[in-house]
């Protein structure tokens, strides 16, 4: 629902020594393409009907398999492909966008229940094969539909994708340049950026970074391989200005990433997946190149206290020891975490931190409290956990999330909510009963002006 960017690494499994199919790599398994197209066209557009983008990673393909992929895209998506729009005001719209640098980039609701495929460069080594390497004695002869890698065969695949680009859009995908070179204004070209070179071009080059980014879009994904997943701080991404950060969402609740895209998502613009960038991030339709670009908003310091928690679920029969944490997704400067400890509920479903409550001469306990440089990119979020007696350690029984510039100060309900085995958020089993009531402090903190 809220996540309206699927990749796919296709793979090929010969059937005989002939025959064979296209597959996606799961994490431990293969399933045929068709099936997978299948349930993009039966699941993509209930929730809602904001366009997909559907990243293909070819590495793994010979240039002959890779000539078979758009015949497979057509058959299984159909008229969900996305054709570009026809209509005059679009044609209008479309013009403008190229003139900023966007090439034809249609706007979500023009691409409305429709797939937009881009292909993602060859990450080579970085996602092995599912089975160890045989030894070079054992491995098999090649086949005709093994890499034969020729120019002929190149040539070949990009005339295969060359006349499908005539039939539904497709955006090509390249490793993001750090020298930010302009790109060609007549086609839509998707950069994609490693989360390692990510966190180094944030601090040395963050200012180019939101620049560039106001005009071309980049995806950002995490380092690691299918078999031995991992996700990376996507606020990082978001602050840079950065449109896409790829999540592993199957983590679910044992990984904190899948709780801020969670924060960002799940409420804001009706959870349809889609959330209009701040103005001083964008380039406006109309606005040229050297006009004033929008000031960044004031930075946030943020002081809450937890007061108490009603209808939380717990892990056995009774209630144990439970603590909660309050955490924020943000700019690297922004990142921080704050624990109340753990403590007993004082009655079946309820619970109260001491660290919240007034001392015994009256005084305002100390509330956790953070600064916040990047409030647009930021998000708050709040887990509880529970002391497992069985298994050991702490486990998350509930949480909350929420986009820091979406919050409001006074006396607020959080309601709580739990993770589905392939990351939706849901509420939990006690409804919208369930929920920490916190008292929030929003100050404001003006930037400091920079002489020229």
């Amino acid at each position: 629902s809220s996540c309206r960017a699927v990749g796919l690494a296709l793979d090929w499994v010969q059937q005989g020594r002939s025959g064979g199919s296209l597959h996606v790599l799961l994490q431990q398994d293969r399933m045929p393409l068709a099936e997978a197209l299948q349930v993009v066209e039966g699941n993509a557009f209930k929730a809602t009907s904001m366009p997909l983008i559907l990243v293909l990673h070819l590495g793994r393909l010979s240039a002959a398999q890779s000539s078979l992929v758009p015949a497979a895209l057509s058959e299984g998506l159909g008229p969900r492909l996305f054709r570009g729009s026809r209509d005059e005001g679009t044609a209008l719209r479309a013009t403008a966008s190229a003139s900023m640098g966007l090439g034809n980039l249609p706007s979500p609701e023009e691409a409305r229940d429709h797939v937009i495929v881009v292909l993602a460069p060859a990450a080579k080594g970085w996602d092995p094969s599912l089975e160890p390497d045989a030894p070079p004695a054992l491995r098999p002869a090649p086949t005709s539909t093994t890499m034969s890698g020729g120019e002929g065969d190149r040539a070949d695949v990009l005339g295969v994708w060359q006349e499908a680009s005539k039939n539904f859009t497709i955006w090509t995908g390249a490793p993001l340049d750090s020298h930010f070179p302009n790109q060609l204004l007549d086609e839509v070209s998707v950069n994609f950026l490693p989360c390692d070179e990510l966190r180094a071009l944030e601090k040395g080059k963050n200012q180019q970074m939101l620049e560039y980014h106001r005009q071309y879009m980049t995806m950002a994904f995490p380092v690691a391989t299918r078999t031995a997943p991992a996700n990376f701080n996507l606020a990082t991404a978001w602050s840079c200005g950065v449109q896409m950060a790829a999540v592993g969402l199957t983590l679910g609740g044992d990984d904190g990433a899948v709780l801020a895209h969670t924060g960002r998502f799940y409420q804001d613009n009706g959870g349809c997946g889609y959330v209009l960038k701040p103005m001083h991030m964008r380039m406006e339709v109309g606005r040229q190149l050297t006009d004033a670009v929008p000031t960044p908003p004031d930075r946030l310091r943020l002081d809450l206290r937890l007061l108490a928690a009603r209808a939380v679920p717990c892990l056995g029969e009774a209630m144990g020891l439970v603590s909660v944490a309050v955490s924020i997704w943000g700019a690297p400067g922004d990142c921080s975490r704050q624990v109340y400890k753990p403590a007993r509920p004082p009655g079946p479903g309820l619970l109260a931190w001491p660290e919240a409550l007034p001392a015994e001469d009256g005084t305002t306990p100390k509330p956790m409290s953070f600064a916040i440089a990047a409030p647009n990119a930021a998000v708050l979020v709040l887990e509880l956990m529970e002391l497992d007696t069985t298994a050991g350690g702490a486990r998350r029984i509930a949480f909350f999330a929420a986009p820091v510039d979406g919050l409001r100060q006074g006396l607020r309900w959080a309601p709580l909510w739990s993770l589905s085995a392939t990351g939706e958020p849901r509420p939990t089993r006690f409804g919208p009963m369930s929920g920490v009531l916190v008292h929030a402090v929003i100050k404001t903190e003006p930037r400091m002006a920079i002489p020229r």
